[in-house]
């Protein structure tokens, strides 16, 4: 006699796939730093759109966990502005324009559950993040009574092309949309000689293919 599979007990993995668009808010901020006062001072903030793919694939949709994977694209642009004043003969302005794009993966543990009949998840993860465009401009203009000297350079001396982080977030499901509230910290591209990080809030949309 032979043995027929109970078909109904394994467990098969299910696999969903969409898009995703929002808006990213981003704050720069760097350690307090001595050789570099300029980089110190406050960083405006920088709104940006962001969009990528994602992929969803669902161990046990009964348990309410899945794994979450997505391609991204962020981008952020901030700038400031510092001055070093000895009296009104002797000053030093410093103006700093930083910016990055980045093509990023980001890797999730999801946890679904319902509220009130309506559909949540909470995301946990990290994200690895590589530049593909950058601007990192310092502009220099001392003056010294009537004579005024400038000089160009970089606002960051040492740059890396890699970013990685943390993300956790919340959100809902309707149909086919989803829609998230998410918080990223990363260790920015700056080396240890201008340490920063990147604190980043998104609002996102998502659609299920």
């Amino acid at each position: 006699m032979g043995i027929t599979p109970d078909y109904k007990n394994e467990k098969r993995i299910k696999i969903e796939k969409g898009i995703f668009i929002g808006a990213s808010m981003t704050s720069l901020k760097f350690d307090d730093h001595k050789l570099l006062p300029y980089l110190n001072s406050k960083y405006k903030s920088s709104t940006d759109i962001s969009f990528g793919v994602y992929l969803e694939l669902f161990l046990n949709k009964n348990k309410g966990w899945s794994l979450y994977n997505e391609i991204q694209y962020y981008s952020y642009k901030s700038s400031n502005h510092y001055e070093d004043i000895e009296n009104e003969n002797i000053f030093t302005t410093i103006n700093t324009k930083i910016s990055h794009s980045f093509i990023k993966l980001n890797n999730l543990a999801r946890f679904g559950f319902s509220m009130a009949n309506q559909p949540l998840y909470f995301n946990l993860g990290m994200t690895n993040g590589w530049v593909i465009t950058e601007e990192n401009y310092r502009r220099i203009e001392s003056n010294v009574f009537s004579v005024q000297t400038v000089s160009n350079g970089l606002a960051i001396p040492d740059v890396k092309n890699h970013e990685f982080g943390i993300i956790m977030g919340l959100g809902t499901k309707f149909n086919k949309l989803s829609f998230e509230v998410r918080y990223e910290i990363t260790d920015g591209v700056s080396e240890d000689s201008a340490n920063s990080k990147l604190n980043k809030l998104y609002f996102l949309v998502g659609y299920r293919l």
